[in-house]
């Protein structure tokens, strides 16, 4: 989270307040998104996307005493929340199943070896799919079945790019811890 506002937020006066904010608050805003939200891979996302929403309020936030503060928090993760329950909502009612989509015809190829490796991770990743959140369902599918760019993603989630990207990421690395632990127990 340091690193994200560290990037985002360029005067080095601000990082400084931003990251004292932070740690501040971060328990604060961690309890918050809790209360509202039982998925706990979304808590992360809420703090990131809440912080984003504060960055832009830095001199409003300085202004405020301390009472003021704590509240304008509490209310900017608890909306924040709301609106990842919403987008979530939305998320499932458009989400395809594995086994509805259509598979890719398969590309011509020559060497039967590349062929049985290419169906063999298939295979795999068909096996941890059904364990795999809808969001993270929906992220892999969107990115690398319809190929649609992380901006196009960005606009159906509500979202920003760069959160499509850590969000992308994050899913990708559960659906191949899911593989390798799939892998150990073979």
């Amino acid at each position: 989270m340091l690193s994200m506002i560290c990037a985002v937020v360029t005067e080095p006066d601000d990082q400084a307040f931003m990251i004292q904010f932070y740690e501040r608050y971060k328990n604060l805003m961690f309890y918050t998104a809790k209360t509202v939200c039982q998925d706990r891979d979304a808590w992360e996302d809420i703090m990131q996307e809440s912080i984003l929403r504060l960055i832009p309020r830095l001199d409003q936030l300085r202004a405020m005493e301390e009472k003021a503060r704590t509240s304008y928090v509490v209310v900017t993760v608890r909306n924040t929340a709301y609106t990842h329950l919403r987008q979530t909502a939305r998320e499932k009612a458009r989400l395809v199943s594995w086994e509805d989509v259509q598979r890719e015809p398969e590309v011509d190829m020559d060497d039967a070896e590349e062929r049985l490796i290419r169906e063999e991770e298939t295979a795999d990743l068909a096996a941890v799919w059904p364990m795999l959140s809808p969001r993270d369902r929906f992220l892999l599918e969107s990115r690398y079945y319809l190929e649609d760019s992380d901006e196009q993603i960005a606009k159906q989630l509500g979202c920003s790019k760069s959160s499509v990207r850590t969000m992308l990421s994050r899913a990708r690395k559960r659906a191949l811890a899911l593989m390798m632990d799939k892998e150990k127990v073979r």
